[in-house]
């Protein structure tokens, strides 16, 4: 939620090879989307509530950008969690961690660790039906499908959990 395919194409372009980062934490640190702390000894006061000035400033930019809409997505996972957070914290600091937790999220996918679905909502068919739309009937054809309701099944097959 909140990634389209445009910022999925930016966040390949400048991310590289995701191989690179050895864990998640690691790509949010290259971000800049680890908190800031500040360490002067005083416990009390060792957050400080923001991001920081550090790390990939564009990417970071598109992905608080994600994170915003994912916020006023009601379907989205991150959209209840994301308004608790606000209840306590400010709507900035809420869409950074939503933000965090996209970058993990995308880490975890690109290096191929993967859960299945156990089950397919009508956001999931409609993002996958427009998919289609957007690779034309050529590119469904040369995929080995007949039409893009074809393609649409067997990609939720595909991610689908089935006992």
């Amino acid at each position: 939620m909140g990634i389209r395919h445009r910022v999925a194409f930016a966040l390949m372009t400048m991310l590289g090879d995701v191989h690179r980062f050895a864990t998640a934490k690691k790509l949010v640190g290259y971000l800049g989307l680890a908190p800031r702390k500040t360490q002067s000894g005083n416990d009390k006061n060792d957050y400080d509530g923001g991001v920081g000035k550090f790390g990939r400033g564009d990417v970071r930019g598109l992905l608080i950008q994600s994170a915003h809409d994912a916020l006023i997505q009601r379907q989205s996972p991150w959209h209840k969690w994301g308004w608790k957070l606000m209840v306590k914290k400010h709507r900035n600091q809420a869409a950074a961690a939503i933000a965090r937790k996209i970058a993990v999220s995308v880490w975890h996918l690109l290096m191929g660790h993967f859960t299945p679905l156990f089950e397919v909502t009508e956001h999931l068919r409609t993002k996958l039906l427009r998919l289609a739309t957007v690779l034309g009937k050529d590119v469904i054809k040369s995929l080995g499908f007949d039409d893009r309701d074809a393609f649409v099944d067997a990609q939720i097959k595909s991610i689908q959990f089935s006992p």
